[in-house]
């Protein structure tokens, strides 16, 4: 019984050996390494079991062919339990990190897989500098149903979406824009990259605002300028004789422009005249519209009398002449009354 059960043992040992013998050994090395560009890296190859002597070939797979692995082929054994790999980079000119897979294969041994990326030195350069940012000026109608765009680029593709913040840092606080806005790498340079500015109110002048903006990102900022065109205008009335005018001063465009001209008591009112003239819808009427979208200067003509007494009561200019010839007639009448009577005999 002995016996039987030692030669059990050794048929099973046997066996074992025989099935360890018979598999492969595995490839072992790390999964991943990075490399910087124009520069090298070293990863370690080596074997989980040193049976026979194993040849290890690298073959490029898809990807960055920049990078590349040296040397790629060497052999592994209990006497060269190692290899050691010298990973490169070489320079490029784009700003984007690469990639490339490498396989290790053996006739007789399990191969494996490493995978190397570029840090790419044109994307640490980009990341540190400040990016510049192009704004074209900005223009806008004032009032609240106008607004415009700027447009604003980059003058490279960032690495990751950048967020813009907008700020107004001087000028009319009327003038306002949206707030933030985010570029990345399909549309840094876009034309259609439009950021929103509004006049929000209309205001009691006839100057043309303005106000500063500054855009800000991770490292860098640039300003622009927005301009907003007054929308009103300068209406100027000269009168010429007696009367008052209603609706000179600043006139708002987007309201109709009337005009109203009020004769003092007796006089009447002519026209409309002077060098903007043409303005005038309706020079004739007391009260009509002015057409324009500019400063305009226009004369209300009324008709002049005589105030001799400046108490508000007017009389023609001839007056004094019409009344002469009825003054002489009373005073003939007076002194004819004076003669004609009969005379009174004296005591």
């Amino acid at each position: 019984m002995n016996l039987r059960y030692r030669l059990s043992a050794i048929l099973a040992l046997a066996i074992c050996w025989t099935t360890t013998a018979l598999s492969a050994p595995t490839i072992v090395v790390e999964d991943f390494v990075s490399v910087e560009e124009n520069g090298t890296a070293s990863v370690t190859v080596s074997l989980d079991r040193y049976d026979t002597a194993v040849a290890v070939t690298l073959l490029d797979g898809a990807g960055d062919a920049d990078l590349t692995v040296w040397p790629n082929s060497f052999t592994l054994s209990s006497g060269n339990p190692s290899q050691v790999l010298t990973v490169s980079a070489a320079s490029d000119a784009d700003s984007q990190n690469g990639t490339q897979t490498f396989r290790l294969s053996a006739d007789n041994a399990t191969g494996t897989v490493l995978t190397a990326k570029e840090i790419d030195n044109d994307a640490i350069q980009q990341a540190i500098l400040p990016l510049l940012v192009i704004v074209t000026p900005g223009v806008v109608g004032e009032g609240m149903s106008n607004s415009s765009t700027v447009n604003v680029t980059l003058s490279n593709d960032p690495i990751t979406p950048i967020t813009l913040t907008i700020t107004r840092t001087s000028g009319d606080a009327d003038i306002t824009a949206q707030s933030t806005m985010v570029l990345n790498a399909a549309n840094w340079n876009a034309s259609t990259n439009y950021l929103e500015i509004t006049a929000a109110e209309d205001d009691s002048d006839i100057e043309n605002d303005t106000a500063e903006f500054t855009i800000t990102g991770a490292d860098y900022a640039q300003t622009f300028s927005v301009t907003a065109i007054d929308d009103d205008i300068l209406v100027t009335i000269n009168v010429v004789g007696h009367g008052t005018v209603h609706g000179d001063g600043i006139q708002d465009l987007e309201d109709p422009l009337t005009i109203t001209a009020v004769p003092h008591i007796g006089e009447s009112f002519i026209e409309w005249a002077g060098p903007d003239a043409d303005k005038v819808d309706d020079t004739g009427s007391l009260v009509t519209l002015v057409v324009a979208v500019d400063d305009v200067t226009i004369e209300a003509r009324f008709t002049e009398k005589y105030d001799p007494d400046d108490d508000g009561c007017a009389m023609n200019s001839g007056g004094m002449i019409n009344l002469l010839p009825n003054l002489l007639l009373i005073g003939g009448l007076l002194l004819f009354r004076r003669f004609m009577q009969p005379k009174q005999a004296c005591d």
